[in-house]
């Protein structure tokens, strides 16, 4: 379930990306057009209402309308703008799940390498041997 936490979360994800973050109280067009594509993603791929894009990302109901609908026509019309914030958006979620208790595949290998190396105090060589360890569990 995406909570408003979870949402900041990813916030600021896409800001360590890309220097902008979508919750900026700013009409900057870069945060902008990350605000319009994420309510895209969120309406598109997984069908959420639009009430329910207000609740998370706490923008206003009529707002989220707007937001997909200039999402939509920018990125039909290829603003790179657009593109570039909606391939951003898909790293982000490649990275951060919805819900707080499960994991992509990248989280886990970031907690696990950041788990070894704060245990073992390894060199980048311990740690690749235990990652193929791992992996080839």
């Amino acid at each position: 379930m995406l909570t408003m936490d979870r949402y900041a979360l990813m916030c600021n994800e896409y800001e360590r990306l890309t220097g902008v973050n979508p919750n900026w109280s700013t009409r900057r067009h870069p945060v902008v057009a990350a605000r319009h594509v994420i309510s895209l993603i969120f309406k598109k791929r997984y069908n959420f209402t639009e009430m329910k894009i207000s609740h998370v990302t706490g923008v206003s109901r009529s707002s989220i309308y707007y937001s997909i609908e200039q999402a939509t026509d920018a990125v039909k019309q290829g603003e790179i703008i657009y593109l570039d914030s909606l391939e951003t958006w898909q790293r982000v979620l490649s990275v951060i799940s919805f819900d707080e208790n499960s994991q992509t595949f990248e989280s886990a290998l970031r907690s696990f390498i950041q788990g070894y190396k704060d245990a073992h105090d390894a060199s980048e060589q311990a740690i690749t041997e235990a990652l193929n360890k791992y992996l080839l569990q």
